[in-house]
């Protein structure tokens, strides 16, 4: 019971406190004008043809990695989908030379279509093969097998990963703020950032603003949630029965081509500002965020994965941040707790907390799959043989939670040294972060140095990438 009080009241802290805020100071009068419902109409529209673009391009690559594709095939695709949305939106910025809604819509459709295929494929992995060879020894085509057979099996998946990526689409900042060159290009996200921190702060406009990104992401979020939940495991699993390597790796390579543009636009001599002093601090400063956010992330989504294998809807709740986008969450952290964690002068606490809190939905659903799991007879056997609780959970347990583990605090850092949201508003001249600087740096025209510090930032994202690839083996 102390457990439950423990995690409703971090919820209530971390969630409810911050959404309250928001929606208790927003007036709204103004809700439905029209400059505010132009906004609202604008954000669906990109991310709609976001939506549409990821999927012209998805399902086909799906369709091609369940074929031909190998485990290469498979990482590559998922380092593509794990890059920092900060390196993309540098290297389309670079290989288009030009800003707009063109640019905002190729950059999620190059980001987001690795995942689409991925969930794709994986769908036809796990359709199963009887059912397709009984169709097909019937005398139905392989047309007809796709469309009475697997393609209702795959919809809930392409439902899902549909959802998933309408929301982050709307819930866009980096890529919209670094390629959208400004008005007309605006979007519920910027449109908060501006309230904020742009001129005299607005709160009750930002809160608008707000309430209607909420209003765009609680609906694809509770349906993807909904469906997730019903399939238990979310993570892609690449397929066990591939061979490492194929003659057609050579394909997903081009899906990396915008990345050369970081380095032929580079200027070697300029090149190494960005290795100065400034860099340097700002590279410790993010990867002690990211360290903390990763600690964190996994103690509290371990706690919520415990206490939720005999109370599931403590899961459940741990899931609404997923619709909560990071300047919302921001905005009802300024509103909240203005006063313990000041925002004009920096606060490395607020930035931590809004970003443990955004990754928990991810680390639920990642580590929730191993506390159902438990070997209670191996366990039972360990302790019979004189081990005691912990030792006991260290032979038995820890080997199978390992890679997992490893997984979700790679992917909490890659996320959190790469995210630019909170950062913008909780960062200040004492406390500046590396996507901070490079959003400085891109303002100031210093492009060189920014794509120094996007390369640093990028190739640490694919060692850790590559490396929890190899420790998990066959599944990520």
């Amino acid at each position: 019971m102390m457990a439950i009080l423990v995690l409703l009241t971090v919820f209530f802290a971390l969630i409810g406190v911050p959404v309250f805020s928001v929606l208790g100071s927003a007036n709204l009068n103004g809700f439905f004008s029209p400059d505010i419902l132009a906004i609202v109409l604008f954000t669906l529209k990109q991310a709609v043809l976001s939506l549409f673009f990821s999927l012209l391009v998805g399902i086909p690559l799906g369709f091609w990695i369940y074929k031909k594709g190998s485990l290469e095939s498979h990482r590559r695709l998922l380092l593509l989908y794990s890059m920092p949305t900060l390196t993309v939106a540098l290297a389309v910025s670079l290989t288009f030379k030009s800003y707009g809604l063109t640019s905002v819509i190729f950059a999620h459709a190059w980001m987001n279509s690795p995942w689409i295929a991925l969930r794709f494929a994986e769908g036809l992995e796990q359709f199963p093969e009887t059912r397709r060879l009984a169709a097909r020894s019937l005398g139905a085509s392989r047309w007809e097998v796709f469309q009475t057979f697997e393609w209702p099996f795959l919809q809930s998946r392409i439902f899902l990963a549909s959802a998933q990526v309408f929301s982050v689409c709307v819930m866009s900042f980096t890529l919209v703020l670094l390629l959208g060159g400004g008005p007309p290009i605006q979007t519920l996200e910027t449109e908060i950032y501006s309230s904020i921190k742009i001129g005299d702060p607005d709160f009750g406009r930002a809160s608008i603003f707000a309430i209607w990104q909420l209003v765009l992401t609680s609906i694809p979020a509770g349906i993807a949630f909904f469906i997730s939940f019903r399939e238990e495991h979310e993570t892609v699993r690449l397929p066990r029965a591939r061979d490492p390597k194929s003659r057609l790796d050579w394909l997903t390579p081009l899906f990396f081509l915008p990345f050369l543009a970081l380095i032929f636009s580079m200027d070697g001599t300029s090149f190494l500002g960005a290795f100065e002093p400034e860099a340097y601090s700002a590279f410790l400063v993010s990867l002690q965020i990211a360290l903390s956010v990763a600690f964190g992330v996994v103690v509290f989504s371990g706690a919520v994965s415990i206490v939720a294998r005999k109370r599931r809807w403590i899961s459940v709740l741990f899931q609404i941040p997923g619709g909560i986008s990071t300047l919302v969450l921001g905005l009802g952290f300024w509103l909240a707790y203005a006063r313990w964690l000041d925002p004009f002068d920096g606060s490395r606490v607020a930035i931590i907390l809004i970003q443990t809190t955004l990754i928990l939905p991810l680390g639920v659903r990642t580590l929730w799959p191993l506390v159902k799991e438990k070997n209670h007879s191996a366990l039972d056997a360990a302790r019979t043989m004189g081990a005691n609780r912990r030792q006991a959970w260290l032979l038995v347990e820890w080997p199978r939670w390992k890679p997992t583990v490893q997984s979700l605090i790679f992917i909490s850092i890659i996320w959190s040294m790469g995210e630019l949201a909170a950062v913008s508003l909780f960062s200040s001249e004492n406390l500046i972060t590396l996507p901070v600087l490079i959003s400085r740096w891109m303002g100031q025209y210093r492009f060189d140095q920014a794509i120094g510090i996007n390369l640093v930032l990028g190739g640490l994202a694919w060692m850790l990438l590559r490396f929890e690839g190899r420790s998990r083996g066959n599944h990520v």
